[in-house]
């Protein structure tokens, strides 16, 4: 990314770009900086062109990069989505591979894709004639530094801790965690510090927290706040039996995390291992004082047969689930 910025600063452009990776947000913001450092907006039709999806043909493509520039220095292309960079489509890949070295030097192609092939000959033409960038979702540390920096331009005050809250309680990727700053930010129009409790009242939280919350709530044993959380997550329109595949995994996780606890195994280590994050070990192991081994293999195989019996119409699924809490969160 250092180099993407370099360019935008000075204006130097390459002729080939390929953004990839699992951070959309970040590959949208980047789209978005070359687009306007680029284009001169009164011209920006006359010199933009956009392929997306699979249907594109390689031909069009370069038959718009060999087109001149209508009154300005450059003409920017952005190829996304072409599934181009891994198997299939084959010849229309390595059509598009030989003809990269001759693009002109007054256009710039900009490839975005989710998943690339690195033996792909195309992606070898693309990465060697110009920059390859992986966009990987942030760990935490960076998103906190990022978090801190949104809030920050806008003169909030936010706690280190507030920043970890508000990370961990919406769904992770950074352009939800962004629109929820910015409702945060508008919902303290008139204060200038942000509190748990703002977080708590304004953000949404992830289904993965609410998943985590509901399971928090069974392995106490607090049958109460077990069904009104399970109630307010039907009510939120989710589905009991994405719910129950939900509760499935954590329970899995906790297993998991508790097996490899008694090996002796670290937080980094098992966060590694699942590849999951390391504050999610941290929960699940707090978790895991609540649930013997053989509760938890119990439930796994439970939540499996729940779904056998949902799917094949013998089970009524809200009441399937809500049966399923009311067992395991009794005393």
């Amino acid at each position: 990314m250092k180099e993407l910025k370099e360019d935008i600063k000075s204006k130097n452009f390459k002729r080939i770009y390929l953004f990839f990776g699992d951070e959309n947000y970040l590959k949208n913001y980047y789209e978005g900086r070359f687009k306007n450092v680029i284009l001169d907006k009164s011209f920006e039709m006359m010199n933009l062109d956009i392929f997306e999806g699979k249907s594109q043909s390689v031909q069009n493509i370069i038959d718009s990069a060999y087109t001149a520039p209508f009154m300005s220095e450059r003409r920017l292309i952005i190829v996304k989505d072409s599934y181009l960079f891994i198997t299939g489509k084959k010849d229309e890949s390595d059509k598009l591979a030989d003809f990269l070295k001759d693009v002109p030097i007054s256009t710039t192609i900009i490839f975005i894709e989710d998943t690339v092939d690195k033996r792909n000959k195309l992606y070898k033409s693309a990465s060697s004639l110009g920059i390859a960038v992986e966009f990987k979702i942030l760990k935490e540390p960076e998103l906190i530094k990022w978090v801190t920096d949104l809030f920050e331009k806008k003169d909030k005050l936010i706690s280190k801790e507030c920043v970890i809250s508000l990370i961990r309680t919406v769904p992770d990727n950074m352009g939800t965690i962004a629109f929820e700053v910015d409702k945060l930010i508008n919902y303290k129009s008139d204060s200038k510090e942000i509190t748990f409790e703002d977080i708590d009242i304004v953000c949404t939280k992830s289904l993965e927290n609410r998943i985590f919350e509901l399971v928090k709530a069974v392995g106490e044993k607090k049958l109460e706040k077990s069904l009104d959380v399970y109630s307010n997550m039907i009510i939120m329109k989710e589905q009991p039996i994405m719910i129950l595949t939900m509760i499935a995994r954590q329970f899995r996780l906790i297993l998991q995390c508790k097996d490899l606890v008694s090996q002796g195994q670290s937080s980094e280590v098992i966060a590694s291992t699942l590849g999951i994050r390391s504050f999610i070990v941290n929960d699940c192991k707090k978790q895991a004082s609540n649930f013997k081994f053989n509760t938890l293999l119990q439930a796994i195989n439970e939540c499996l047969e729940i779904d056998l019996g949902i799917k094949t119409g013998k089970l009524n699924p809200k009441l399937a689930v809500e049966i399923f809490l009311i067992k395991y969160a009794k005393d």
